[in-house]
């Protein structure tokens, strides 16, 4: 992943792909990229290569949950790009998969290397974890994470409901606590 602040935010992706701003993108240094500026739009280059006899469908997954505005400009086969929108500042049920993560499906017809840009704006630190991941994989990951979740979550339900009974049954001021 490379990685350009534009601090004005004035750039669109014709000015990305001109030569004189292409080369002001550097390698990221860190593991996970992390905006901290939340004044300026960062860019991100990512280089996808394609396998043409591979069936599989492919998405870029987003996984932090709070970044405000992301626009991933995606090529066609004749190199002109799409803009496609999501972030926190969109309804839910705008996303591709109702997941809480922001996906976007690549077109698995295109051949040869790739390279996609993104356009980020948060009002809060954020880490860039961007991942490649094969769609069947991601549901699956996706149904046991939402499984763990659900007993989780329900067995924090459990837990205040048999405090609150204690709390009407026992009187006792310490349940209130738990």
């Amino acid at each position: 992943i490379e990685m350009y602040e534009d601090p004005e935010g004035i750039l669109q992706i014709s000015d990305v792909l001109e030569p004189k701003i292409d080369t002001l993108f550097t390698k990221n240094r860190f593991y996970t990229p992390k905006i901290f500026d939340f004044n300026s739009y960062y860019w991100f280059k990512i280089k996808i290569g394609s396998l043409p006899t591979s069936k599989e469908n492919w998405i870029l997954e987003f996984f932090d949950q709070t970044i405000d505005e992301i626009t991933l400009y995606s090529p066609d086969q004749f190199k002109r790009y799409t803009a496609h929108r999501f972030g926190d500042q969109y309804p839910f049920h705008h996303r591709t998969f109702q997941h809480k993560n922001f996906t976007f499906n690549l077109d698995h017809s295109l051949k040869g290397g790739n390279v996609y840009y993104v356009r980020l704006k948060s009002s809060q630190s954020v880490s860039v974890i961007i991942v490649l991941r094969n769609v069947e994989w991601f549901v699956q990951y996706a149904i046991e994470e939402y499984m763990i979740f659900g007993v989780f979550y329900g067995m924090i339900i459990v837990f205040s409901l048999y405090n609150i009974l204690m709390i009407f049954a026992g009187r006792q001021r310490q349940s209130s606590y738990y």
